[in-house]
């Protein structure tokens, strides 16, 4: 019996460790900023930066790997914050990554991210632009609430998919489909 227990400590403390070696925590100064990211399977997602003040460009590589996603509250609280240009390169935005960024004014979603995690943008009150460069990603709870109501929603051409935001559902041409009561005024159009 004391001989599988060891075993099985030695299974597992084995195999936290091969875990360990497969994520690694990078950072690197570009421009005037310095990111933060852990890296696994050879793509990288932005933990950190600073300062997070004005216009920031996320890179699409750092130290030589693909900047694939943007974590959790990685820029939450961030009030200095007043545009975000997010790579090609991403595919998700995680839990909270932009949550109260009061002073964030315009987003562009690339068209290679397929999810928005929950309370991605929850709270950018001074939001008056989101533009999506393709077919509308899964949005998660809250993703979008508290933005103003005057936010300009942009589809690219072709969209064929719905789009599923804070005034409700509209089809691909940004014609109504449900309003939410409280963002009836949000105006989402077709580029």
């Amino acid at each position: 019996m004391k001989t599988l227990r060891n075993v099985i400590t030695v299974a597992v403390l084995s195999a936290a460790f091969a875990f360990a070696q497969n994520v690694l925590a990078e950072s690197a100064v570009i421009g005037e900023h310095t990111w933060s990211c852990s890296v696994s399977g050879g793509n990288a997602t932005i933990t950190g930066v600073s300062p997070a003040t004005g216009d920031i460009a996320i890179p699409a590589k750092i130290n030589g790997y693909d900047v694939t996603s943007i974590g959790e509250y990685t820029f939450w609280e961030c009030r200095d914050l007043t545009r975000v240009t997010i790579p090609d390169s991403v595919t998700s935005i995680g839990y909270a990554a932009f949550a109260s960024c009061s002073g964030l004014a315009s987003v562009t979603i690339p068209g290679r991210v397929t999810r928005l995690d929950d309370y991605a943008f929850w709270d950018c009150g001074s939001m008056t632009n989101i533009t999506f460069k393709g077919n509308a990603p899964t949005v998660g709870e809250s993703a979008f609430h508290g933005i103003s109501k005057d936010c300009l929603v942009q589809l690219p051409p072709g969209n064929k998919t719905y789009f599923i935001c804070i005034a409700g559902i509209a089809n691909a041409d940004g014609t109504m489909i449900e309003v939410s009561r409280q963002w009836s005024g949000l105006n989402i159009k077709q580029n």
